[in-house]
């Protein structure tokens, strides 16, 4: 079998990408401020439909309140270090330049489905001599290349990931519960374990 390294090798990075932008619930506790640009702006208590975005050095988290004000909530973070599969994180307020401290955990789970064949299309270049005769009665002949349509078998399996995040924002001081984010994501690739020839 002639297996195709580079697309296992390239997985974690299709996670890592695939993850940038999860969906979930916001869940405040307690009224709590945060500061955009100049100002402080407070959020009330009560449960949102929201939207975590995670960067290599920030994390956002977008939503609309009771009253339809959007919230979008900017979390400076040092970069790379929020874990893209599995791990916890904590940051200071004075790390994400929030009035507030910042943790979380993400934890995925990977399930790997039995190989499963299928035929596509496919095309490959066949050699064929053509030959003429020229003014002079003289047999000229020469290869050319004809695109030749056929079919191939592949072999795939499909990789799913389940990815739960959880973020709690706390009090800077007393460590109080402020808020907490939950969210799940399913990624599924697919994962080409090898390819026949084309006939």
């Amino acid at each position: 079998m002639q297996f195709l390294k580079c697309l296992l090798v390239a997985l974690p990075f299709l996670f890592v990408s695939s993850f940038a932008s999860v969906e979930g619930l916001f869940h405040v506790e307690t009224p709590f401020s945060y500061t955009k640009g100049n100002k402080s702006v407070t959020v009330p208590a009560g449960d949102y439909n929201a939207d975590l975005n995670t960067r290599s050095s920030s994390m956002t988290l977008k939503f609309k309140d009771q009253a339809g004000e959007k919230h979008k909530i900017k979390m400076e973070v040092p970069r790379d270090s929020v874990p893209s599969r599995n791990g916890s994180f904590h940051y200071e307020s004075t790390q994400i330049e929030q009035p507030f401290d910042l943790s979380g955990q993400v934890t995925t789970e990977e399930e790997r489905t039995p190989t499963q064949s299928r035929y596509e299309s496919c095309t490959y270049q066949r050699p064929v001599q053509v030959c003429t005769i020229d003014p002079y009665g003289r047999r000229i002949c020469r290869v050319e290349y004809r695109t030749v349509y056929g079919n191939h078998q592949v072999l795939y399996h499909y990789l799913i990931a389940r990815r739960s995040t959880l973020v709690t924002l706390e009090g800077a001081t007393d460590r109080s519960a402020l808020g907490a984010f939950t969210g799940k994501q399913n990624i599924e690739n697919i994962i080409t374990e090898y390819v026949g020839p084309c006939n």
